[in-house]
């Protein structure tokens, strides 16, 4: 019911501010929900898409991933032409969290592979190979520990059609290596000078 002391125009004209006032909440409400609308879209592409792009190949002479602290901890390479190993090699090689070589993968110049696990530096024989395992480019293998005092211990070795195993222990007191070697069909005793 109209109030008695309001006239018609003034009534007309809150009317009209009142229904402004809806329609201008209206349309920024409609542009508000645009933009969620479009945000939303965006994200749901981003998040569809890889995070890079993938490429088919990478050419490089070599390659070094870092961890977080942006120490080395694996590098892809070949070895530098002045190397300090038998045959020059490229593969992998692992480094452990000091910096150090821990090991690697890799073929050599003189048509071997090979996998090897070295000691953490300081432990044991400054010769830090651990452990091994070789294809020579004869197709012969080995499998081999070393002792932390920088001595054979244990080998697997095929050669040809047969194989055998050897079993060592140095002696440094005595200056000596005894290898036990079974071989199919034989089991002997070696003993030798330590080298």
């Amino acid at each position: 019911m109209q109030n008695q002391n309001q006239n018609p125009d003034q009534d007309l004209r809150q009317r009209v501010a009142t229904l402004e006032r809806h329609a201008r909440r209206g349309r920024v409400m409609a542009a508000t929900m645009f933009a969620l609308g479009a945000s939303l879209a965006l994200i749901g592409t981003t998040v569809a898409q890889p995070e890079a792009q993938i490429v088919p190949e990478i050419r490089t002479h070599k390659l070094t991933v870092v961890d977080s602290e942006g120490r080395t901890r694996v590098q892809i390479a070949e070895d530098p032409a002045d190397h300090r190993r038998n045959a020059r090699a490229a593969g992998l090689t692992i480094y452990d969290i000091t910096g150090n070589e821990r090991g690697g993968i890799g073929t050599m110049a003189d048509g071997s592979a090979a996998v090897a696990l070295d000691a953490p530096h300081g432990v044991g024989h400054k010769m830090r190979d651990r452990a091994g395992i070789k294809v020579g480019p004869d197709g012969s293998a080995m499998i081999v520990t070393i002792s932390n005092a920088g001595q054979f211990s244990a080998g697997l070795f095929s050669t040809g059609e047969e194989g055998r195993l050897e079993l060592s222990r140095s002696d440094a007191a005595a200056d000596q290596m005894t290898t036990r070697v079974i071989a199919q069909g034989s089991d002997t005793t070696k003993v030798g000078k330590l080298q």
